[in-house]
Order: structure tokens, then sequence, then C-alpha cells
């Protein structure tokens, strides 16, 4: 092989690397149905994905991009740019409440799906029924559940009532693999963001992943 058919090759093989950091929610509901069509757009991209369900505990060193749901977007060394606002409402599989849709205090008659060892910041469920006008009240009973997705899961097969941000679990309610159990809604007043170290170099693979988020979110 000649010298300029082995440097063609070479130009043709090195792609652009894309570090993206985002939730488990995030990345499970909203990033893992869509981002086939960024990587069929991007084929010089080869993306590689770091699930952390806190931002402070993300190294500006090891991302390119994140989503994130923040209630102080305010960090040093990151820009951010706002997403959508926080909007969060109790959901369960279809036939779960027999196709109802109930009044907040009712929820408590049934089992509800608890995230243990949540980010502070984060909708709980007694936050939820707080703003739903609702008094402290225990449940009939709870799972509780580490993992945001393993939790959705379970509503999904019929195991509970979950709390679930809208935007991030659309791709399950447009399914039909969910519904809202409730009218009842609620927000800690924070938004999703995208964020990225404002102290290195953007690339030409981070802005245009940017520009595409931007672009799933109209």
């Amino acid at each position: 092989m000649c010298v300029s058919s082995t440097t063609s090759l070479m130009a043709r093989v090195v792609k652009s690397r894309l570090t993206v950091s985002c939730t488990a929610g995030i990345s499970a509901f909203w990033l893992a149905p869509r981002i086939g069509d960024f990587l069929a757009r991007h084929t010089d991209i080869d993306l590689r994905i770091i699930v952390r369900d806190h931002f402070g505990v993300v190294s500006p060193a090891e991302y390119d991009v994140g989503i994130f749901y923040l209630r102080n977007a305010e960090f040093p060394g990151t820009d951010v740019q706002k997403l959508f606002d926080e909007r969060v409402h109790a959901v369960c599989a279809p036939g779960y409440l027999g196709g109802r849709s109930v009044e907040p205090l009712e929820l408590l008659s049934h089992t509800l799906l608890v995230l243990e060892d949540a980010e502070r910041s984060w909708m709980s469920w007694h936050s939820w029924f707080e703003r739903n006008g609702v008094p402290r009240v225990s449940p009939a009973s709870t799972i509780i559940v580490n993992s945001y997705p393993l939790l959705v899961e379970l509503a999904v097969f019929g195991k509970g009532i979950a709390l679930g941000w809208e935007r991030v679990i659309d791709p399950l309610l447009d399914s039909g693999a969910l519904v809202r159990a409730s009218h009842g809604s609620a927000t800690m007043g924070g938004s999703y963001y995208l964020t990225w170290p404002s102290e290195r170099a953007e690339s030409s693979a981070a802005r245009r992943f940017r520009a595409w988020v931007v672009e799933q979110m109209n």
C-alpha cells in the first residue's frame, strides 16, 4: 500500500470522541430512544455516556456535554443552557387504577414506588403530596428502590405508582406503557439544563450534540 493510500485510510477512520454525562433517568428514558438519530446524522462521532445522578460529583475533566436537573444553575467552571422546567406527575401502568385518574389523597391507598438515596434536590413523595395539599399521612404500602430506571420499570409492570418527570418519561406516556395516575402535579422550582465545562475549548462534536438536543426539545 502506498503512503498516500495509507494516509487516506487513516483520515477516514479517525473519529471525534464525545463524552456525554447525564442522570440514569435521562439516559434510559430520554436519550436512549433518540440517540440513534444523532449518531446516524454524525457518523464521524464516537459516543461515550457516563451516568451520574448528581451533577455535583461530575468532574469537568470527564465529560464534554451534560444533561442534568438543577435547582441552582450557577456552578463554577460550568456553562449552562436551560432546556425545560421541572414538572412532576404521579404515573402508573394503564390498568393499575382501573383506568382512573384519582385525587392525590387517594394515591396513599395504593403502593408508592419510592426512590432511595435520591439526590436531595429531586422531588420526593412527601414534597409532591405537600404541594398538592395532602397532609402528612403514611401510604398503605411502599416499594423502595435505589435505581430510578428500575423504579419506573416496576411502575410499567403494575407494581405501584411512581413519580415521573415530564419530558423525561414522555416516551413511556406516548407509547401507553404509563399513564398519569392523578391530575395533580408539582415542581421544586428547578429545571433541566445542558451543561458543559467553560474552561475548556468546546469541540465541534460537543457543539453539534448541544444543537441536536435543543432541536429534540422543540
